[in-house]
């Protein structure tokens, strides 16, 4: 949010249906202004207290179809008069400068905004590092490769090369850990397949750094499903946050 505006509450809202005026007519508050047919035949004008202008705006990021002006520097004691109509005109046309029309820019004021892609990183790096430490993998061998995926959510740790016991590098691509997105519960499901096929692959249910379940090879395809329902849940869950903000 900009700390530099005071955020008050006028809407211009084109040609609202009566579905949506119908909708935003609760939120508006007790002591509020409102023009009809303001700037064309259809147009409604809500001038507001503030403080209520977050519940508009979350009707109108919720219409489908809303076009609109907010005003955040306006409200009602800016000077607005609804047997002025011109004079109310002319206070919108000087509050220009500072006018929201989108409801990406609407929700970036009245939504916190949560960085997702800082946040997933957070999480898969707590839970990496716990992961590691069970395997008992050193994060800072020089070979390891950390991604961590802010689109699909998932975390992988490979390793490009190995010393043998004279110290000879040998080239080796290999994926030791992956860390699936976390799911509907916030669980994230990660596989660690040694690079000695002597050991056992390992798959453990992992919630916010901390270890919560480990499966036996009888549990492997359970393992799998709940990993796979995990990445589509993040991914469903991405989505549906771009398609909000258009």
């Amino acid at each position: 949010m900009d700390n530099n505006i005071n955020f008050r509450g006028t809407f211009l809202v084109k040609k609202p249906t009566p579905k949506l005026k119908e909708a935003i007519f609760p939120a508006l508050g007790r002591r509020k202004i409102v023009f009809n047919n303001f700037a064309e035949k259809g147009d409604m004008l809500y001038v507001i207290k503030n403080y209520y202008d977050k519940g508009v705006a979350d009707v109108l990021i919720k219409s489908k179809n809303a076009v609109f002006k907010y005003y955040p520097t306006l409200n009602t004691k800016s000077g607005f008069d609804t047997y002025e109509p011109d004079k109310a005109k002319k206070i919108l046309r000087n509050a220009a400068r500072t006018v929201v029309t989108t409801k990406q820019k609407l929700m970036s004021i009245f939504r916190p905004q949560i960085n997702h892609h800082k946040e997933i990183t957070r999480l898969q790096d707590k839970n990496l590092s716990s992961v590691a430490s069970i395997a008992g993998i050193n994060l800072d061998n020089e070979f390891l490769i950390k991604n961590i995926d802010t689109d699909t959510g998932a975390c992988t740790l490979n390793v490009t090369a190995t010393k043998d016991i004279f110290g000879n590098v040998k080239k080796q691509k290999h994926t030791l850990i992956r860390i699936s997105a976390p799911g509907k519960y916030g669980i994230c499901y990660a596989r660690i397949v040694p690079i000695s096929i002597e050991e056992p692959i390992r798959r453990i249910a992992i919630k916010n750094g901390k270890k919560i379940f480990e499966y036996s090879a009888v549990g492997s395809n359970t393992f799998i499903k709940n990993s796979r329902e995990a990445d589509n849940f993040y991914q469903e869950k991405m989505q549906k946050l771009k398609l909000e903000t258009k």
